[in-house]
């Protein structure tokens, strides 16, 4: 009986200097990233940071984690990710936050994820008669087709956007097309009546209330997700997704408690 404690008191020892062994190689590695700073230098930044954000909303992404690997490798430390520039951003983005979705606690996040590679007219269009979805590089106005994956391919937050197309015109304005950086020019969101006309003029066609999840995410949907340049496989998974079942099968949903 004693040599059977005995050995679980070893085994319980080695667990203990494994686990330590572990955390102080972790905190190492943690300490000597080149990413590291001292509080002397964060603690400015974070002041310098939360004016950014107020200039832009969207800066608080870049602080989101985004590699796997290497916040274990670094012991908790998250790079950050980038962000498209503003001025190459919806202009719906003039008024609402980079994350638009905060009423419906129940999908607010599954619509925010969204809002990374679809382009606000793609669900709030109203008007979807001889409509086709493409991909658009933001940063260069060019439209994309052909790519395996899009949404997880590239990179950078609101890049490339899956946007309508009617009559080869693209139903997507970025805050520096010419008639919008003129109107901003004039400051038109200072001025409470030109930002009245300026927001009216934006939400013309524009439906308040998007698309139900299972709208798109159904087969012969309102995307034609092939088209937009999806292989076979991953065009039946989008057509075929859970998600949307939930939330229209369950009103609530629990959490576990104590």
């Amino acid at each position: 009986m004693r040599r059977r404690y005995r050995g679980l008191g070893y085994l319980f020892f080695l667990l203990i200097v494994i686990t330590a062994t572990i955390m102080a190689v972790s905190f190492y590695q943690r300490l000597t990233n080149p990413d590291t700073k001292p509080a002397e230098i964060l603690v400015p930044r974070a002041m310098e940071d939360t004016v950014r954000m107020k200039a832009d909303h969207a800066y608080i992404l870049e602080a989101l984690p985004n590699d796997y690997n290497a916040s274990h490798e670094n012991f908790h430390y998250y790079p950050g990710i980038k962000m498209v520039a503003q001025e190459k951003r919806s202009a719906c983005l003039l008024c609402h936050t980079i994350l638009p979705h905060n009423k419906n606690i129940r999908n607010r996040a599954f619509l925010n994820l969204h809002s990374g590679y679809v382009a606000c007219t793609t669900c709030h269009l109203a008007d979807s008669t001889n409509v086709s979805f493409t991909w658009l590089d933001t940063e260069t106005g060019k439209l994309v087709v052909g790519v395996e994956r899009p949404e997880t391919r590239w990179k950078d937050v609101g890049k490339y956007q899956l946007v309508p197309v009617r009559d080869s015109t693209v139903l997507y304005t970025p805050q520096d097309s010419p008639h919008l950086a003129a109107r901003l020019a004039q400051n038109a969101l200072e001025d409470s009546a030109m930002a009245a006309d300026l927001r009216e003029e934006l939400e013309a066609g524009i439906m308040m209330t998007g698309r139900a999840c299972k709208r798109c995410h159904t087969q012969d949907g309102f995307i034609d997700f092939r088209a937009a340049g999806y292989p076979e496989e991953r065009a039946s998974e989008l057509e075929s997704l859970s998600t949307p079942s939930v939330f229209e099968s369950y009103e609530n949903f629990y959490m576990p408690t104590k």
